[in-house]
């Protein structure tokens, strides 16, 4: 159905905006070696709704994004205006192109759909494999022939109880593919709560988050290697969240919350400690420290970038996307997406 294309507009702030470091594969995450470089742009635009968890630059150089309310929302390049693009019913996570384009969005609820963003239409790509409902489907990736690789960040709860998930540290965890046929497949299982995918630009290899783990698993598609994974980083600074490859060639990783030692404490425990941990009461709670952090890679596990902002007016990054030298933010716990750019932090 046609979706009405009623505009709202919103505030746009500009602060100074990071910390940047740019270490040595050898030094990296060493924490004290970010380097705090001058006051440098950091665009927030208030969207008038809640929640933007990733973002996708279209052709036209606008900013897509999913709200808490299942909207899909179109910003124009210069953080200005919004208009409404559909509607899933759901909670829209990760979006990426289709080769039709139409655009794939990981619906917590829903599962894997395709939305038109010309006519609001969704369709249901996947919501079931194995005669199993596909839960929490979170971040996909795209490949040239049209197979969808996304994955399923656990088999035990919805999105509302992420957390307790994390938390409770128990495997279950997915990487799927759809392929063009249909057919659903999973690729692998045991994952500490599968997150962010991206899809190698040969077409080699799948990486996929653990954000339960702080790091990055590889599969690969092809070769001698085919239908194995290994680690691609492993003891990230922080828990990552969504992937994406930047129009520089890097993959690009949200870090939603530093990977702190309380919490490796904790999913550390014995499981019937970290279940109690899980449902204590948010005020007991151990609080989660929450700031901008973001960091790019070389395909081969090189660290390129590590931007920090530490106690800034944008935290909790879910989403990030690297287009031109810019680099967009969507968050879960935001009512508002953020950009800034590379060559402002160097």
């Amino acid at each position: 159905m046609p979706m009405p294309n009623s505009f709202v507009s919103g505030a746009k702030d500009t602060y100074f905006a990071c910390k940047v470091g740019q270490l040595s594969r050898a030094d990296r995450y060493r924490r004290n070696n970010i380097l705090s470089l001058p006051p440098t742009d950091l665009e927030i635009f208030a969207i008038n709704g809640y929640g933007p968890e990733d973002v996708l630059v279209l052709a036209n150089g606008n900013v897509l994004t999913g709200l808490q309310d299942g909207r899909l929302i179109e910003i124009n390049a210069d953080f200005t205006n919004v208009v409404i693009r559909g509607q899933t019913g759901g909670r829209p996570l990760g979006l990426e192109h289709l080769p039709d384009g139409r655009i794939a969005v990981c619906d917590a609820l829903k599962g894997l759909l395709a939305v038109d963003l010309a006519t609001g239409a969704v369709d249901v790509l996947a919501d079931t494999e194995g005669g199993e409902s596909i839960k929490f489907c979170n971040n996909a990736a795209v490949a040239a022939d049209g197979t969808v690789y996304f994955s399923t960040s656990t088999q035990r709860y919805q999105i509302d109880d992420a957390s307790r998930d994390v938390i409770e540290a128990l495997p279950t965890g997915r990487l799927m593919r759809r392929l063009p046929d249909g057919r659903v497949e999973q690729l692998l299982d045991g994952l500490y709560f599968a997150n962010g995918v991206i899809i190698s630009p040969d077409q080699e290899f799948v990486l996929v988050a653990e954000t339960g783990k702080a790091r990055i698993q590889r599969y690969w598609l092809t070769g001698t290697k085919r239908g194995h994974a290994e680690i691609f980083v492993d003891d990230l600074p922080g828990l990552p969240d969504n992937l994406s490859l930047g129009s520089d060639g890097n993959v690009w990783v949200a870090l939603v919350t530093p990977a702190s030692d309380m919490f490796r404490k904790i999913t550390a425990l014995p499981f019937a400690l970290r279940w109690v941990v899980a449902r204590l009461p948010e005020f007991l709670k151990p609080k989660q420290f929450e700031r901008l952090h973001v960091v790019a890679f070389g395909l081969d596990g090189s660290q390129i970038h590590d931007f920090v902002m530490e106690n800034g007016p944008y935290q909790f990054v879910t989403g990030v996307r690297e287009q031109d030298g810019v680099v967009y933010l969507g968050s879960l716990n935001q009512p508002s997406v953020a950009k800034f750019t590379i060559a402002g932090c160097a």
